[in-house]
């Protein structure tokens, strides 16, 4: 299973994505319809997806340095399961 993050800039050009800072921001239905598209796309590779939680940049920030921490220690190879 691959572990992605969804970001959104902090300084967008956008003014609809100058409102979103969390993800509540999004909405239950956008989450939604967010998961249901990655969902269906693994599928589609036999693969399986699932939320495993959400946070806001700080959340994100602290999963994104966790993983780049993890690659560099393992290398390009295949990473150990968390």
């Amino acid at each position: 299973m691959q572990n992605w993050n969804i970001a959104v800039t902090e300084f967008s050009k956008t003014p609809l994505l100058d409102t979103i800072r969390t993800p509540d921001d999004l909405g239950a239905s956008m989450l939604s319809e967010l998961e249901e598209f990655f969902s269906n796309y693994n599928r589609q590779f036999g693969k399986q997806f699932r939320v495993l939680r959400s946070s806001a940049s700080e959340g994100a920030e602290k999963a994104a340095r966790h993983a780049m921490r993890r690659f560099a220690s393992h290398g390009a190879g295949r990473l150990p399961a968390t």
